[in-house]
């Protein structure tokens, strides 16, 4: 509550009290009262039992009527979920192996900004001419869903099938894990 004081020498003075706080929410009203102070008189001094107030829950000023306070309820559809939003933009590598195997299917994808179609390398060796040499072994076209950290890879004409890989972004965006849908496959991509 906020309250004015009128000094015998004519000064104003303003006290914070504290606030009330009603409501479910814990709504926040504060009511201002208004004390004014006589000039320096001698004063019969007021025994505590003496001094009673008409309603000790409100206090009332002229300026403002009296009026139910209703409690505030506030509903939310769905619980509150804050999330970091990273982009799959980007070149990324790694392996699709079964689980607890370290032998796999290396990949490397190529998702560009905007419209333009991503794409997939299953990267490995070939023997050409006496020697082993990097060779892509297959590619195709992905496409790709995200929603918050989910996420959804299709591999299309991965060796004659269509791969779905779902997972989500680890290590702020930087790293995808997940599983091979249908299959008894994981993956692990990193950002390159």
């Amino acid at each position: 509550m906020s309250q004015k004081l009128n000094s015998p020498l004519g000064l104003t003075t303003t006290l914070f009290t504290g606030l009330m706080l009603l409501g479910s929410v814990g709504e926040a009203i504060a009511r201002p009262a208004q004390l004014q102070t006589l000039p320096a008189q001698p004063v019969e001094a007021v025994q505590p039992a003496q001094a009673q107030l008409e309603n000790p829950t409100r206090l009332q000023t002229p300026t403002q009527p009296e009026e139910p306070v209703q409690p505030v309820q506030v509903q939310f559809d769905s619980p509150l979920q804050l999330q970091a939003t990273y982009s799959i933009v980007g070149n990324w590598s790694g392996l699709m192996h079964s689980a607890g195997d370290d032998v796999g299917a290396y990949l490397e994808l190529n998702i560009p900004a905007g419209g333009a179609t991503a794409t997939w390398q299953h990267m490995g060796s070939e023997y050409v001419n006496g020697q082993w040499v990097d060779a892509v072994l297959a590619d195709g076209t992905l496409t790709k869903t995200v929603q918050g950290d989910q996420i959804t890879l299709t591999l299309h004409g991965y060796y004659g099938k269509t791969l779905e890989l779902q997972g989500s972004f680890q290590d702020s965006g930087q790293r995808i894990t997940g599983d091979v849908v249908g299959q008894t496959l994981v993956f692990g991509l990193t950002r390159m």
